[in-house]
C-alpha cells in the first residue's frame, strides 16, 4: 500500500525545547505546520483535541508535548499531572486519528528512561523495564500507537543548560552515561524520520554527561550520582547501541 503524501502537521508541544527547534526545521522541509499552544489546545483534553481535529487539515501529528521533570514526576502530588500529560493526551490523540483523521498517522516522541538505564548500549529490542514514574509513563504512552505509526525513543538537552548563572545547573554527573546529545543536533534527524514507520532510537555515540557538558560549558564542575540523595532510582547508562 502506497504511504500517503503528508503536507499538514500537527505538532503538539512546540514551544518546548524539542518542538521549538523543530518548527523552523519542518517548515524549511516544506511542511504546513499547526503548532496550537496548551491554552490553544490542551491535549489532556479529548474534547478540546476532537474540536481541533474538525477544524484544521492533518496529516501527520507529531506528538513533543509531555511531562519532562524527572525528579518532579516521583513527587506523589504530580503523578495525576504525569499520566495525564505522557498517557492520557497520547490516547485523546490517537482516538482523534482513528475516529476523525483515519488515514493521519502519528510519531510519538519517547525517552531513553524507558529502559532500566543498568547497563546501557541498548537496542529497540531491548527489555523496557523503567525505574522511573517519568519512564514507566512514557512507556505507558507508546502503548497507543498501532505499527503504521512511529516511535521515537531519544533524549536531548539545549546548550547553556550548564554555566555559571543561577537558571544554569554548574555541576554534572561523571559518572552517568547517554546517547543523548544537543537538541540542534537531534531535531534534525527527527524530522528526516518522520516519514518512518515502527519503532527507533535517536541519538548519538556512547557518552557521560561530563562530556556532553564540557561541549558546551568546559569549566563544569563534576560530581558523583552517589553524593545526592535523589529519592528514587536514577538511570546509571541509557546509551543505545
Amino acid at each position: 500500500m502506497m504511504s500517503r503524501e503528508i503536507k499538514n502537521i500537527l505538532l503538539t508541544g512546540g514551544t518546548g525545547t524539542l518542538g521549538s527547534a523543530l518548527l523552523p526545521l519542518l517548515k524549511e522541509a516544506g511542511y504546513n505546520v499547526l503548532a496550537p499552544t496548551h491554552e490553544e489546545m490542551p491535549v489532556e483534553c479529548m474534547i478540546s483535541v476532537g474540536d481541533f481535529g474538525r477544524e484544521n487539515k492533518i496529516d501527520l501529528i507529531l506528538h513533543c508535548a509531555a511531562y519532562t521533570d524527572v525528579k518532579g514526576a516521583e513527587k506523589k502530588k504530580n503523578k495525576v499531572k504525569v499520566i495525564e500529560s505522557n498517557v492520557y493526551a497520547v490516547e485523546n490523540l490517537k482516538v482523534l486519528a482513528k475516529r476523525q483523521l483515519p488515514k493521519a498517522k502519528m510519531v510519538y516522541i519517547s525517552t531513553d528512561y524507558v529502559y532500566q538505564g543498568d547497563t546501557g548500549e541498548y537496542t529497540v529490542k531491548s527489555p523496557t523495564v523503567p525505574c522511573t514514574f517519568y519512564g514507566w509513563s512514557k512507556l505507558a504512552g507508546e502503548a497507543f500507537l498501532e505499527p503504521e505509526d512511529l516511535i521515537i525513543r531519544t533524549s536531548f538537552c539545549k546548550r547553556g543548560t550548564w554555566g555559571n548563572s543561577k537558571a544554569q545547573l554548574s555541576k554534572v554527573f561523571k559518572d552517568i552515561y547517554t546517547s543523548k546529545d544537543w537538541v540542534d543536533v537531534i531535531a534534525p534527524k527527527i524530522v528526516k524520520s518522520i516519514k518512518r514507520k515502527g519503532l527507533i532510537q535517536i541519538g548519538t555515540e556512547r557518552k557521560s554527561l561530563e562530556d556532553l557538558a564540557r561541549e558546551d560549558y568546559p569549566e563544569v564542575e563534576v560530581m558523583d550520582s552517589s553524593e545526592v540523595k535523589l529519592g528514587y532510582e536514577y538511570p546509571k547508562d541509557c546509551s543505545f547501541s
